[in-house]
């Protein structure tokens, strides 16, 4: 199978918000576009999330981390570096 002609470059904006994160997703999982973002706009939307939802288990973002690996996996691993060394 080919991959989606089309690329689709998100900012931290989609991916904070989980509606629109989910609609992205799923379009992407169904071939319509392959999405792309940088470590930079992820380490900036995990930020705002974990702001945002700091009653939520720190679990919570490992999870959205692990979902949004399946499309880019060298920048999630650059961002759970970089978070690393901001909790230190």
């Amino acid at each position: 199978m080919f991959p989606a002609p089309f690329i689709a470059v998100v900012d931290a904006n989609v991916l904070v918000n989980a509606c629109v994160r989910d609609l992205v997703l799923r379009a992407a999982a169904a071939d319509f576009f392959q999405l792309r973002w940088s470590e930079q706009i992820l380490v900036v939307a995990l930020i705002h999330q974990q702001a945002r939802d700091l009653d939520k288990p720190p679990s919570t973002t490992d999870q959205l981390l692990d979902r949004l690996a399946r499309y880019t996996p060298d920048v999630v691993a650059l961002a759970r570096h970089r978070l690393t060394i901001k909790k230190r």
